[in-house]
């Protein structure tokens, strides 16, 4: 069962998607995999769409501080959800096996290569961040969990949107981009819809028809971003990122020589917050 809040948060996620899709056309027919996926809302928007679409989902469990699920009933036998923390599941096995107990991860559903729309949009629950002592890079290590299987399901004819934050630390977003950049001859597109979170430091970045032996190249370093975060520090419970970590992704100076690309790209997101805040929403 899910509440009357819930049902009109899906609803509320499922115009902005259907708000973006209408002014930029990037939700594609086929099959999806949704990250962080309930109440349900992007999953929504892509079934209405398209009645021959099949998609998966992946959402934290319900006693563990996630959303529960309020798609329409009519429309769930085309969507499969999977109940996991996607930040345990063994995300560089060539890391861990043979050094780490890896009963404790759990074993991800998701097939290879098999999707040609991958949403990444989960969040950490406040009350799933509260008392961990991982909370100060808990927002890091979702966004690579996250991006490792994103890039590990999509095709390469597909599409990947993958929100995007300022809460996630400025140095790993601005290297996120670009390393997303370097994966396609298609620029990159940067979306924000104005119906929800329009003064948020929150935007989507659209990544079309990714190179396999590219996208490869960034998971091996990404499963060495998250094996950072999960084991490594003093204690083996993990640490934050430090910068000689975050250069694996893209240097420093990668970085500033991209800045007036990053301004082009982000012109159109700043545009609707700084319209948002002066309309004092």
């Amino acid at each position: 069962m899910f509440s009357s809040h819930e049902e009109a948060y899906m609803h509320k996620m499922r115009f902005a998607l259907e708000e973006m899709d209408r002014k930029h056309n990037f939700v594609p027919d086929g099959s999806f995999l949704d990250l962080g996926c309930c109440p349900g809302g992007f999953s929504t928007y892509i079934l209405g769409k398209y009645p021959n679409s099949q998609g998966m989902g992946i959402s934290l469990p319900i006693e563990h501080g996630g959303h529960s699920l309020a798609v329409p009933l009519h429309l769930r036998d085309r969507l499969q959800v999977h109940w996991a923390d996607i930040t345990m599941f063994d995300h560089a096995p060539s890391l861990v096996q043979g050094f780490w107990d890896t009963s404790i991860f759990q074993t991800s559903p998701i097939p290879p290569r098999a999707f040609d729309f991958v949403i990444v949009d989960g969040h950490i629950p406040p009350c799933m961040a509260a008392g961990d002592p991982r909370e100060s890079w808990s927002r890091d290590r979702l966004l690579i969990s996250q991006l490792l299987a994103a890039l590990r399901a999509v095709k390469p004819t597909g599409t990947l949107f993958a929100k995007l934050s300022l809460q996630v630390s400025v140095p790993l977003m601005e290297r996120i981009v670009l390393a997303l950049s370097r994966l396609t001859p298609v620029p990159l597109r940067a979306v924000k819809p104005t119906s929800i979170y329009a003064t948020a430091g929150t935007f989507y970045v659209l990544l079309h028809a990714p190179v396999p032996f590219l996208c490869d190249r960034l998971v091996r370093i990404l499963e060495g971003l998250w094996y950072f975060m999960t084991f490594g520090g003093p204690n083996h419970f993990g640490r934050g990122l430090r910068d000689s970590d975050m250069d694996l992704i893209a240097t420093y100076g990668d970085v500033l020589a991209a800045k007036p690309r990053f301004k082009l790209l982000f012109q159109p997101i700043e545009e609707i917050r700084n319209a948002a805040k002066a309309a004092g929403n």
